[in-house]
């Protein structure tokens, strides 16, 4: 019996609305909330959780997370989406949003090539900071693959190796296993510190905005993730997902 060679896709995404932890004034987790994973097969995962506190440190009103992968019926292209999301997010009274979303989408082509990926539907609304309105701009297409959705193609090569994109990132920020970058373009409304996507907040710590790590086969999007540096000490994370997958 003899079985005709083709190209198998495993999936891959993971996401999860919050999760850190703490070593002052207490040494704890902050339990990962709404934390979802794919089957290698594909397939769909998603849960939705009600209110979240953590002391008076860190609150949510509800977390919700959603992962899934299929080939596109029209295509056959596999397809993939992974999507976190926050809402009535507050840390300390200090940092809060209304809502914060984190959504990854790619496509791979069915000869297991490079994929093409957007991060269409990101976005924060209502993000204040210290009583502060902040504004963020967000590339939503920073790897500029919209291009090829519109004519049904796919890049020649992984967004880590196309010029048009390490023209947007620091020289310091990557090599050729991983880059850090982000999707943020400007943020506006913030009287305080501000470098790249880094918000310098007093009496709380650090908050980075809409970080993105890229690798040959897999990207990382984290929307929110704060380095607590006062009476409060620890680390934490909002709406992050990941898509990696690929075609052997």
């Amino acid at each position: 019996m003899t079985q005709e060679n083709k190209v198998v896709h495993y999936y891959h995404a993971d996401a999860n609305a919050l999760g850190g932890y703490l070593h002052r004034p207490i040494t704890q987790p902050i339990d990962v909330q709404s934390p979802v994973s794919l089957s290698p097969v594909g397939g769909v995962s998603h849960v939705r959780n009600g209110r979240f506190q953590l002391l008076s440190i860190v609150t949510a009103d509800a977390t919700e997370s959603q992962v899934s992968g299929s080939p596109n019926r029209l295509t056959g292209c596999p397809e993939t989406m992974a999507v976190s999301k926050v809402e009535g997010l507050n840390v300390l009274h200090m940092v809060s949003a209304d809502l914060v979303v984190g959504q990854i989408l790619s496509s791979h082509p069915k000869d297991g090539g490079a994929a093409r990926v957007t991060f269409a539907g990101t976005q924060f609304q209502g993000l204040k900071v210290t009583g502060h309105e902040v504004k963020v701009k967000l590339d939503l297409d920073i790897f500029d693959h919209v291009k090829h959705i519109q004519k049904r193609g796919f890049p020649s090569e992984p967004a880590i190796r196309h010029s048009k994109f390490l023209n947007k990132v620091p020289r310091k920020s990557r090599n050729e296993d991983c880059i850090r970058t982000s999707l943020v373009t400007e943020i506006s409304g913030y009287p305080g510190g501000i470098s790249d996507n880094a918000l310098d907040v007093p009496g709380l710590g650090t908050v980075y905005l809409a970080e993105l790590l890229v690798s040959p086969v897999s990207y990382r999007l984290i929307m929110m993730r704060i380095e607590l540096g006062c009476p409060t000490q620890g680390s934490m994370t909002a709406a992050a997902a990941k898509v990696n997958g690929g075609g052997h």
